[in-house]
């Protein structure tokens, strides 16, 4: 399984490496930063270098609305053991 769109990017941030997906869906444009390597939790992520980096990229603009984020994986065969226990974000 992968992201909407296409891939165009690796960027890392976080002391990660992350894959930059992106595409326009109804109206609205979709990013995506997909984590190469997988990980059992991560702390303390630094929202703004993803937003940064979108805007640099030309991806998004410096003022739009961040109006959603996800975080998890998608469940597509198996997956058993495969769980979310909490997810919060803040941005300002």
């Amino acid at each position: 399984m992968q992201p909407a769109g296409s891939r165009f990017a690796t960027v890392r941030i976080g002391g990660a490496s992350w894959q930059v997906w992106a595409t326009r869906m109804s109206g609205w444009n979709y990013v995506a930063y997909r984590r190469t390597r997988g990980t059992a939790s991560v702390r303390a992520l630094n929202i703004r270098a993803f937003l940064n980096d979108s805007v640099a990229r030309g991806s998004t603009k410096a003022g739009w609305y961040l109006i959603g984020a996800q975080a998890g994986f998608e469940i597509w065969k198996g997956g058993k053991g495969l769980g979310t226990r909490s997810f919060s974000f803040s941005a300002s």
